[in-house]
């Protein structure tokens, strides 16, 4: 899964972005120098949005709304609060489906 929701510099805001965090691949910066300045104020929503793809992965939507909800930045929330919505949307999506089959 890949987000590309940031079209500016996640420390200069510049528009020129070419690189996104290898962690989360929400925020992107225009330079390695930028990304490695603001690594220390990211590095905290970047480990719950890792952390809330691994539960995805494992279908544990109850985790992930846990780890969504444990801290980052309002708009890392956002963008977590959205993966799970989706994904939770194609699950039940399957489930209706399943049950009309059945």
């Amino acid at each position: 899964m890949s987000l590309q929701l940031m079209t500016q510099c996640g420390l200069c805001s510049t528009h020129l972005v070419q690189i996104s965090c290898d962690g989360c691949h929400v925020i992107r910066y225009c330079s390695a120098e930028c990304q490695q300045i603001h690594r220390p104020d990211h590095q905290s929503a970047c480990d719950n949005v890792r952390a809330a793809r691994e539960a995805l992965e494992r279908e544990d939507a109850t985790e992930s709304i846990d780890i969504f909800c444990s801290g980052g930045s309002h708009i890392t929330n956002l963008v977590a609060l959205t993966v799970l919505k989706l994904r939770l949307r194609l699950d039940y999506e399957r489930i209706h489906e399943y049950q009309t089959v059945s």
